[in-house]
């Protein structure tokens, strides 16, 4: 039985995304080690997964809805990655993606079993005593900033990328770019050899370079095979890129931060170059910065000033919104569909 803590807490949580009509219902979701994760959803759009174990959200979105519907065996491993079983098969719940047998969902299950230990590594105590009756009060009232993301942000938060494996962070942020634009509606943007038809997302080819199946690799080799990069030529790769598969499109670069925000008012995802913390997660001043690129889809404000929320392109979790507090700036690089 769902305790009412825990209701009263997901529901703070889908109002402060902003979601306005929110389902009374706490659904149970599944993976393949019996492990059960909390689901809430709006009426008409916006969801958050809760796991129990570490206190902490799994995945949230204001506009996005996941079509579980209250017949099916839901499953669930990890972002983006939503299954029914049927007959002993998953079905992915995202349109086009298919079905997977039961080893391919096993791999599903191990990137998840990942992500899950990580978050146990750093348990959100304070959810964990509130939703456990530990704490009292009707609501938990836990430090809040207002925050601004582009619409269906999730779809670069929660998706599979390239590895950076060669210094080539520009790209996999560039290769994060189109994605983002293929999966919201532009699906002629990305030819089907670089996208994994099981999940719909990009393929990762590791650290096997492959300009045929892995996007960021194309980039590069558009780039003479030069992994470093900044505002001008990644933008240069994608417009090679485009016009090769005849895809319109409009793409920039500019000196510094200019248009960034814009860019973000507009809903549209910014490449941000410049010199970042080392690890964003565990930042001390002493350690100084690295030049790196990142794909930015939201800001924050009346909390920390010139602050945007970013994927910085490595694995974990805790790497998947980075808000960048500190930094020198670069260039970036805009891009959207004609």
């Amino acid at each position: 039985m769902i305790n009412e803590n825990l209701k009263r807490y997901l529901k703070s949580e889908l109002k402060e995304l902003g979601v306005k009509k929110i389902k009374e219902d706490v659904v149970i979701l599944k993976d393949l080690k019996g492990r059960e994760f909390y689901f809430m959803t709006g009426e008409n759009e916006g969801y958050l997964i809760y796991d129990l174990r570490s206190g902490h959200i799994i995945e949230r979105s204001e506009s996005f809805k996941i079509p579980y519907n209250d017949l099916q065996d839901k499953y669930y491993f990890g972002p983006l990655n939503y299954y029914v079983k049927e007959n002993g098969n998953f079905t992915h719940l995202n349109k086009g993606c298919g079905k997977i047998g039961k080893e391919d969902a096993k791999i599903l299950q191990e990137n998840l079993d990942s992500i899950l230990n990580n978050m146990l590594l750093e348990p959100n105590i304070s959810v964990l005593n509130y939703v456990n009756g530990v704490l009292t009060g009707e609501t938990l009232q836990l430090p809040k900033s207002k925050k601004v993301y582009i619409r269906n942000y999730e779809k670069i938060k929660y998706a599979n990328f390239p590895s950076n494996w060669d210094g080539s962070c520009s790209f996999v942020a560039g290769a994060l770019m189109m994605y983002y634009w293929y999966a919201t509606g532009n699906e002629k943007l990305i030819p089907s050899n670089y996208i994994n038809s099981k999940n719909n997302m990009l393929i990762d080819t590791g650290k096997r370079y492959d300009p045929n199946t892995n996007l960021k690799d194309k980039l590069v080799q558009l780039n003479g095979g030069e992994t470093s990069s900044w505002g001008k030529p990644l933008k240069e790769s994608i417009k090679k890129f485009c016009k090769q598969i005849n895809f319109k499109e409009k793409s920039h670069y500019y000196i510094g931060k200019l248009n960034l925000t814009n860019e973000i008012k507009a809903g549209r995802p910014v490449v941000f170059f410049g010199l970042f913390p080392p690890d964003p997660v565990a930042y001390s001043e002493a350690r100084g910065k690295i030049s790196h690129g990142v794909i930015v889809y939201g800001y924050v404000y009346n909390f920390w000033s010139n602050s945007f929320i970013c994927h910085y392109g490595w694995d974990g979790w805790n790497y998947q919104e980075v808000i960048l507090s500190t930094y020198v700036e670069g260039s970036i690089t805009t891009f959207k569909p004609l």
